[in-house]
């Protein structure tokens, strides 16, 4: 089986990476949010690793020093606006993408995807180890599981974007292969 046939066989889309900086720019102002929410969501999980349960709620544990407790705090309320990035996404389908920018939207997708998947087999392998309250809250599985969901709800978000990518594009090739340039020669006059 040929690359040509997978690739006609799954309908995978072709790729293009290359970027001007008009397209650059736009990434990077639609990614901000969800890179917010994304540092927010990793720097809550290192906090609740290193010092444990970190912020839950808007309560810091004693053993926090105030500056990690603070930080956990505001990655606590940034984590909360995960649902405002994946609208922001959503809402950036509205105009139209290139091919590139697709590209580019259905990799971030793709790597958020993978992490989402590797905090959710974590997950599922550590939980039949917690027989008790407190294995399961040594494991973190409750921050792991927010992770998991969290980073699939925002690879959700880049997979529309690239959707709306790529098939525009796609539509766009179809119709332009249906078309017939005139032959070359003198301008018709009209009449």
């Amino acid at each position: 089986m040929s690359k040509s046939d997978i690739n006609a066989m799954f309908q995978m889309p072709r790729l293009e990476f290359a970027t001007t900086r008009a397209s650059k720019k736009k990434i990077v102002l639609v990614s901000a949010l969800p890179f917010l929410v994304f540092s927010a969501i990793l720097t809550r999980l290192a906090l609740e690793l290193v010092f444990g349960g970190v912020a839950f709620f808007g309560l810091v544990p004693d053993n926090v020093p105030d500056f990690w407790g603070r930080l956990a705090l505001f990655a606590n309320g940034v984590w909360y606006m995960e649902h405002l990035a994946v609208a922001a996404l959503f809402l950036s389908g509205v105009v139209r993408w290139s091919r590139s920018e697709a590209s580019w939207m259905l990799g971030i997708g793709a790597a958020l995807s993978v992490m989402a998947a590797l905090a959710g087999v974590f997950n599922a392998v550590a939980s039949p180890f917690a027989n008790d309250p407190d294995n399961y809250n040594d494991l973190r599985l409750y921050s792991w599981s927010q992770v998991t969901f969290s980073l699939a709800l925002l690879a959700i978000g880049y997979f529309f974007l690239a959707y709306r990518g790529l098939a525009a594009t796609q539509e766009t090739e179809e119709g332009n292969a249906g078309t017939v340039e005139p032959p070359p020669g003198p301008a018709p006059v009209e009449g």
